[in-house]
């Protein structure tokens, strides 16, 4: 027998590396921006775990904050006009077609990233961004679940919040859940008699699969939730990747006191655990 010839170790290629180990500046590519958004969720869903076991979660927050930064550059890129446009567009435009006067609208943008996206360009709105990390001096560091509740007769209430790819961030069902049922706290006191009858309304996006190849949410489900949570829809748009929806804060709940816990609606083997929890 010959002797075994020595394997030496290859370099791997830069493609394989981590997409947050490239030299600042590199393009990354649309796989690459996936694999770093998709990576952060499973830190933040190890966090959640841990949290729930009664395991000490302090080195993996730290490692969710050090990685944040890194996560918001991927989801940018993902919203940039190379990459198919942000999804402020769509807001834009329905609101075009329901919008009867030239007031400003009072629009709080929860998870913001981005200072010339198009609901910032339009001119309809007067724009109150925050973000967990901010990115811009307009844009107001501040986890939305510690922002202080305004008073009952507040102006510091909202024609419109935004809630566009934040939701599906949040790791925990309940925790998205409790997102949910804050938000319309923020918003004005419907009035059925203006002449801007789908004031005041919450904008929601979400990844598509998180309803269409759930085990436990559908759309169906999802609107009852938010039918018990005292929102009507508006309008509502599905992409390949994305699902849009447009709600409008009536102050009623269909079913007052009904929950809405982690159950299967949806079974089978290739779907995901994407839930909402209402308790």
């Amino acid at each position: 027998m010959g002797a075994k010839r020595k394997q030496s170790r290859r370099k791997l290629p830069s493609s394989t590396r981590h997409p947050a180990d490239r030299k600042p500046g590199t393009s990354l590519t649309s796989k690459a921006t996936n694999a770093i958004i998709r990576d952060h969720h499973v830190l933040r869903k190890r966090v959640s775990r841990a949290r729930d076991s009664g395991r000490n979660a302090t080195k993996l927050e730290e490692e969710v904050i050090n990685d944040l930064e890194t996560y918001q550059r991927a989801s940018l890129l993902g919203q940039s006009k190379v990459r198919g446009g942000d999804t402020s567009k769509v807001l834009v435009g329905w609101l075009k077609a329901l919008k009867q006067h030239d007031q400003l609208l009072n629009m709080l943008e929860i998870g913001s990233l981005d200072i010339n996206n198009d609901c910032s360009k339009s001119k309809m709105f007067d724009m109150t961004r925050i973000d967990l990390k901010s990115r811009h001096t307009m844009i107001q560091e501040q986890d939305f679940m510690e922002r202080p509740l305004p008073e009952a007769h507040s102006e510091d209430r909202f024609d419109i919040i935004s809630l566009s790819l934040v939701l599906n961030f949040v790791s925990d069902p309940k925790a998205r859940g409790d997102m949910l049922s804050r938000a319309s706290l923020y918003l004005r006191k419907p009035n059925l008699d203006s002449d801007a009858r789908f004031l005041p309304c919450l904008f929601l996006v979400l990844p598509a699969p998180c309803i269409t190849n759930s085990r436990y949410l559908t759309e169906h489900r999802l609107s009852a939730i938010m039918n018990q949570l005292g929102y009507k829809l508006l309008e509502r748009k599905l992409t390949s990747k994305l699902i849009y929806f447009l709600w409008h804060y009536v102050g009623q709940a269909s079913v007052p006191g009904e929950n809405f816990r982690k159950i299967q609606v949806h079974p089978g083997k290739s779907r995901n655990n994407y839930a909402i929890v209402i308790e």
